[in-house]
Parts: structure tokens; C-alpha cells; sequence
């Protein structure tokens, strides 16, 4: 697995491993949290999520039961891919990448889970990972798997890395958004977000109707209202959109310009904003007619008053009249009563001994009822008793007649079943027998033709290695031949090659004057082997039959070595004009024929020297800056210079910078 996303190399520069943290949460039921302020209980690394820790001590603690395992660091791949995680687990599970709740399984369970939608990775950037998992009782375990090849696979130690994973700025969008509409305003409210890991500076305000779409704001970066959570939108504006009864749809999102981070929207509130024209004029012609039943009412009211006055005086003079009637009926109504209670006690009187006497007679009839029902139902029970004991004799005779009728088949049944078992067991193992047989037969002929094949396929391997063998060593003859040739070739190109520049240098040494193509080998053969911070020595250059000039004009050139014994290495244009500088008949032809190659070699006079040197020269270089001052100054005229100019710049030149001739140095030339 690993050797799909990993070399070599990437894994011995890469720390791997992940911090694991260890919480004591003993109390906590199904989804437990860790408590606000709760230290772990231990801290260690660990290489990757693959443990089985059955009923024992989880993730290395003391503890069993109750704890939750806080995993976190870095996770990357080398290649560029979607990848999904799984993460089975007894018992519970949380999984984010880069702060993305990505699995949630947070509920006691035996195994298995959820597998997450893709997460979009970028070789070599690591993302932060964080795996949350908790232990409720009974067996433990957890692993962490990804498909990044196909199938899902543990996710490898070489996956996990310390190496900081780039923080990804997130902002959240406002949470639990309500418009409230009034009278003449609407106004809304809602919370600050609670995710994401930047601060918003404002809110944006979008509302929208029939297609349309507007949008407000809370305010600019750094003004006072801009982290207001409640607005208030006037119908005026509104109106001015869509007309007074339109349906709104309200949203907020948190917006952060200096990160140019714009958050999701938050809930959608619609509401209709106002009243239609329909409905105001419906609403007038309710209260037009509301005041007028109102008006009405009270004028009904006024008459049905008058009314109930007259009445009033009509009906207490009735009532006057009615309780005087009322008192002499009344009077009346007591003697009547009077009489007839009189009467209906002598009645009750009579009927109560009547009932008494009746009662008494029913008493004893009752009495002597159950002394026969008594009587009756002893001889019953007496009866039904000796029916019982008869049927249960009868029952038990029967029973055990039953049970030896039953043990008698039992018997025989297991009998039958013995019998049946063991023909059955006989015919099993024979066919065990001979199926073993059978088998044994298969297998050795099966080994036969293992065998016989495995012989085949050796020969064919034996043949097809010296095959190959002999074609390795052909190959090599003819690539060692190759070699041979091609060596041969190159020393006999380099004896040639050598054989030229030998010949080149005797016409040099001869007097013969180069063609630019001798020139070209031996300026080849001089800097061919060499490497940076060497320098060509002034002998091998006059042994060569080449000038200074002939050479890259950056040629490091040893001239010679000064008094203390260092080199002294200048390029090879400066060790040309100072050539120049020496011969004065040159310096002198240089001056009419080339005045620039004469002004540039005056120019290096002194380049090959110390100060002191340069110095000690001086006042002899005079004499040859004089001599040759008419002719540079001519030149200078043709060139378009000023003569006096010249004049008074070569000396100064020649003074200042010294001369280089052989009396400067002791007659020592290169």
C-alpha cells in the first residue's frame, strides 16, 4: 500500500506518526464529551489507527471502559487524487480533515460505519487530520482506512507526517435568522456564526421577490455597526423595489474582504412585507361599515332604553299586585299541606308493620332455604368427591397403561433408530472410505502431474536461462567489442589529434606564422583540461605558437611570480595589451593602425604588477608615453578625440599607472 504513494526518500525525510491523547470520561453514557478543562491521562505517538484492543487497557492508558482516544496531525499523499476515509470502530467515531466533520459515527456500536465523500488532495500538501474515538464497555477496537488505489486500505504510518498542514481560512455564515414586519419597517436578527476560524468584518443583506434580487450591507470594514446582528429595512425601500404586498425572501452571509472570504447563506425567511391595495381597500370598507353598525347600534340602543323604562313602571306595579295574590295563596298552601302530611304518616305507619311483619316471614322462609341448600349440597360434594377418586383410579390404570404402551414403542423405536443409525454410520464411512480413496488416488495423480509439469517448467527455465545466458554473454562480446573499437577509434583520433599540435607547434617554432584553424587546436589542446581556479602558465602559452590575443579574452594567464612568491594571473586581453605596452615599435604601428588596441593596451600598463612595482616603474614608462604621445594624439584627432586632451591624459596615464617594461621588472619577460 504504502509503496503506491511513497518512495524512499519521502519517507526517510517525513516524521511520521500522530498524537494520541488519552481522556477519562467514567460516567458518561452513549456519545460522551470530553469536560471542559479535562487534562488527558496520557500522551503518547503512535504510527498510525489499526488497533485491536479487545477487553483490555485502550491505547496504552490504565483504563478499559469510559475513555475517549483524541487523535491528531498531519495527513498528504504523492499523488494528486479524490480520496474517501472509513473508519470502523467498537465503539464511536468522529473524523475531520483540514476542520471538516467528514465521518460521524458518535454512537455506541460493534463495528462497521460510515464511508465519507471524497476529499480532494494535492501531492505533497498535507492536511490537518483529527480522529475522535471512545470506548463504552465490552470489546475495543478501532481503524483508520482511506481508498486511494481501488479498495478501502488501513492508512500507512508514511501517510502521517508532523510537517504543519497550511492553514485553511474558513468563515462561517450567520445562524438563526427571523424578520419580524411592522407597521412601517421590517426588522431582522440573527446570530453570529459559530463556525469557521476567521472573524467576519460585515454581513450582507440580500433580499429578493418575483425574480429580482437586491442586496444591503451592515457596513464597511472597521465601521461601528459593520458586526450588527439586527437591521431595520423601511417599507419605503421596499416599495420603492416591488409594490406594498409583495412576498420577500430574506437571507444573510458573513463577509471578510481583507481575506476575500465570503461565507454560505444562512436560513431563508420569506414573509409578505405590507398590504396589497385589494387588501387596503377591503380593510377601509370593513371599518366604513364597522362605524356605521356602530352608529345604528347606538340609536337602537337609545330607543330600546325609552322602551324599557315605560315597561319598568308597568311591570312593578304588576309585581306589586302579584305578591299580595301571591301571600294568600300562600297561606292557603300551608293548611292544605298540613292535612295531607297528617293523613300520609297514619298511611307510612300502617305499611311499615305490614312490611315489618312480611320481612320476618321472608326471614325464616330464607332461614329454613338454606338449611335444605346446606343439606343438598353436602350430599352433592359427597357425591361428585367419590366420582372423582373413582375417574382419577380410573385415569391412573389408564396412564399406566398408556406409559407401558408407550415405553413399549419408545423401545421399539429406539431399536429401529439404533439399527437405522448404524447402517447409516456403516454407509457413511464407506463412502467416506471410498471417497478418501478417491481422493488420495486424485491428489497422487494430481502430484504426478504437479511433478511432471514442475519438471517441464524447470527444463523450460533451465533451457531459457542459458538461453538467456548465452545471449548475455553475446551482448556483452559485442558491447566489450564495441567498446574496444570505439577506444580504439578515440586514441587513434587523440594520437592524430596530438600528432597535429606537435606539428603545429615545430611550424611555430620554426617561424611559420598559424592559420586561424592551428590556432583554434591549440587553443583547444591549452584549455581542454582546464579546470575552474587553474590558469595557463606564460610558458605553455609562447611553447604553444599562440598570442594572448588568440585566447578567450577571460583566460586566467600565470605570468610569473612576484617577490614573496605568489602568482601572479591576469586574462589573457591584459596580458595581450601589456605584450603590446612592451614593444614600442608595435605600440607605436598599433597607434596609426588600431588606436583603440593602442588606448586600451596604455590603459593595462601596471596590471601585471604590485603597487610597489607599479611605483619603481613609473619614471621609466615616461620616456616611452612621450615618444608615442604625437602618434596616439593624430590618432586620437582621426578618431574624432581632442588632442590636447590626449596629450596631457597619456602622461598623466603613464605616470599614474605605471609602465610595464622589462627594466620595471628586472629584464623578466614571458
Amino acid at each position: 500500500m504504502g509503496s503506491l504513494l511513497f518512495g524512499h526518500s519521502e519517507k526517510a525525510n517525513a516524521t511520521e506518526g500522530l498524537t494520541a491523547q488519552v481522556y477519562n470520561v467514567q460516567g458518561q453514557n452513549n456519545a460522551p464529551y470530553i469536560p471542559e478543562g479535562a487534562s488527558p491521562i496520557l500522551t503518547t505517538t503512535v504510527s498510525n489507527i489499526d488497533f485491536q484492543w479487545g477487553g483490555g487497557a485502550v491505547a496504552g492508558s490504565n483504563r478499559s471502559d469510559d475513555v475517549i482516544v483524541r487523535y491528531t496531525g498531519s495527513i498528504l499523499t504523492n499523488t494528486t487524487q479524490d480520496i474517501s476515509f472509513y473508519a470502523p470502530a467498537d465503539d464511536g467515531v468522529k473524523l475531520y480533515i483540514d476542520g471538516v466533520l467528514i465521518i460521524n459515527d458518535w454512537y455506541d456500536k460493534g463495528g462497521g460505519g460510515t464511508t465519507s465523500e471524497p476529499v480532494s488532495f494535492t501531492a505533497g500538501i498535507p492536511k490537518t487530520i483529527e480522529l475522535m474515538y471512545y470506548e463504552n464497555g465490552g470489546g475495543a477496537w478501532v481503524q483508520l482506512n482511506w481508498n486511494q488505489s481501488g479498495s478501502m486500505q488501513v492508512v500507512p504510518a508514511e501517510a502521517f507526517t508532523s510537517q504543519a498542514a497550511p492553514v485553511v481560512k474558513t468563515i462561517g455564515a450567520p445562524r438563526n435568522l427571523t424578520v419580524v414586519d411592522g407597521e412601517t419597517s421590517t426588522v431582522l436578527t440573527w446570530e453570529a456564526p459559530n463556525t469557521g476560524n476567521t472573524q467576519p468584518e460585515r454581513y450582507a443583506i440580500s433580499f429578493s421577490a418575483d425574480g429580482g434580487g437586491w442586496g444591503i450591507a451592515t457596513g464597511n470594514v472597521g465601521d461601528a455597526n459593520a458586526l450588527n446582528t439586527t437591521i431595520t429595512i423601511n417599507h419605503s425601500l421596499l416599495q420603492s423595489l416591488k409594490p406594498s404586498g409583495t412576498v420577500w425572501s430574506f437571507h444573510i452571509r458573513s463577509d471578510n474582504d481583507t481575506e476575500s472570504l465570503y461565507s454560505e447563506i444562512s436560513n431563508v425567511v420569506t414573509l409578505k412585507i405590507g398590504k396589497t391595495a385589494e387588501e387596503i381597500a377591503a380593510e377601509e370598507a370593513i371599518r366604513l361599515a364597522t362605524e356605521a353598525a356602530a352608529a345604528q347600534a347606538a340609536a337602537d340602543a337609545k330607543a330600546a332604553a325609552d322602551a324599557k323604562a315605560a315597561a319598568q313602571a308597568q311591570a312593578e306595579a304588576a309585581i306589586a299586585a302579584q305578591v299580595a295574590a301571591q301571600a294568600l295563596a300562600q297561606q292557603a298552601e300551608a293548611a292544605r299541606i298540613e292535612a295531607e302530611t297528617a293523613a300520609i304518616i297514619a298511611q307510612q305507619a300502617a305499611a311499615a308493620q305490614a312490611e315489618a311483619e312480611r320481612i320476618a316471614a321472608l326471614q325464616a322462609a330464607q332461614e329454613a332455604a338454606r338449611i335444605q341448600a346446606e343439606i343438598e349440597a353436602k350430599a352433592e360434594a359427597d357425591r361428585i368427591e367419590a366420582e372423582i377418586e373413582a375417574a382419577r383410579i380410573q385415569a391412573e390404570i389408564e396412564a399406566q397403561a398408556e406409559a407401558d404402551r408407550i415405553a413399549e414403542e419408545v423401545k421399539a423405536a429406539e431399536a429401529k433408530a439404533e439399527a437405522e443409525a448404524k447402517a447409516e454410520a456403516e454407509r457413511i464411512e464407506a463412502e467416506r472410505l471410498a471417497e478418501e480413496e478417491r481422493a488420495i488416488a486424485e491428489a497422487k495423480a494430481e502430484a504426478e502431474r504437479i511433478a511432471a509439469e514442475e519438471e517441464a517448467i524447470a527444463e523450460q527455465l533451465k533451457q531459457a536461462e542459458e538461453d538467456a545466458k548465452a545471449e548475455a554473454e553475446a551482448i556483452k562480446e559485442e558491447a566489450e567489442a564495441k567498446e574496444l573499437e570505439a577506444e580504439k577509434a578515440a586514441e587513434e583520433e587523440e594520437k592524430a589529434q596530438e600528432e597535429e599540435l606537435k606539428e603545429i607547434i615545430e611550424d611555430a617554432k620554426d617561424g611559420k606564422e598559424l592559420t586561424e584553424e592551428q590556432k583554434e587546436v591549440v587553443v583547444k589542446a591549452l584549455l581542454e583540461d582546464l579546470k575552474p581556479g587553474e590558469s595557463v602558465s606564460a610558458e605553455q602559452v609562447k611553447a604553444s605558437g599562440v598570442s594572448y590575443a588568440d585566447l578567450p579574452p577571460e583566460t586566467p594567464i600565470e605570468v610569473r611570480t612576484d617577490e614573496n612568491g605568489n602568482a601572479l594571473v591576469i586574462t589573457a586581453e591584459v596580458a595581450a595589451n601589456i605584450e603590446l605596452v612592451q614593444d614600442p615599435g608595435a605600440l607605436l604601428e598599433a597607434a596609426f593602425t588600431d588606436p583603440g588596441a593602442a588606448l586600451a593596451a596604455l590603459g593595462s600598463i601596471g596590471a601585471d604588477m604590485t603597487e610597489e612595482e607599479r611605483e619603481e616603474a613609473t619614471d621609466m614608462v615616461v620616456a616611452t608615453v612621450v615618444a608615442t604621445g604625437a602618434a596616439i594624439n593624430a590618432a586620437a584627432v582621426a578618431t574624432g578625440g581632442a588632442t590636447g586632451g590626449s596629450t596631457g591624459g597619456g602622461g598623466s596615464s603613464g605616470g599614474g599607472s605605471g609602465a610595464n617594461s622589462p627594466g620595471s621588472r628586472g629584464g623578466r619577460r614571458w
